[in-house]
């Protein structure tokens, strides 16, 4: 069994501080928190780990990728009005704007459920 299964173990020992999953938080309450994002082209959000279940909805966006922090990746492609749902935990990742179009979203985190990363 992989002891680092989500990367938190990898991203202390790159010295890699994890950062918000979100760049402004919006609004939070006891059930949820809603973060802005926006990334124009080539930017990037920087690595973190989300620890509860949410959902993210495009504003506006084209090609992303999904990098962790183990160095694999995931191309995604979130047009304006796509959504993502996510109720399981993943590992530290970075997502990466790889289209020519900003891309901003929602991100809605479900507080009511914690994950630990264990």
């Amino acid at each position: 069994m992989n002891e680092d299964r989500f990367g938190l173990v990898e991203a202390s020992r790159q010295g890699i501080d994890l950062d918000d999953v979100g760049q402004d938080l919006l609004y939070e309450d006891d059930s949820v928190r809603v973060w802005g994002i926006a990334l124009e082209p080539s930017d990037s959000q920087p690595f973190h780990f989300h620890r509860h279940p949410y959902v993210v909805i495009s504003l506006g966006g084209d090609a992303n990728q999904v990098q962790t922090i183990f160095g694999d990746t995931r191309d995604t492609f979130e047009p304006a009005g796509n959504v993502v749902v996510r109720s399981e935990q993943g590992p530290v990742h970075r997502l990466v704007n790889v289209s020519d179009v900003p891309y901003r979203c929602r991100l809605i985190e479900i507080k009511t459920e914690e994950w630990t990363g264990e």
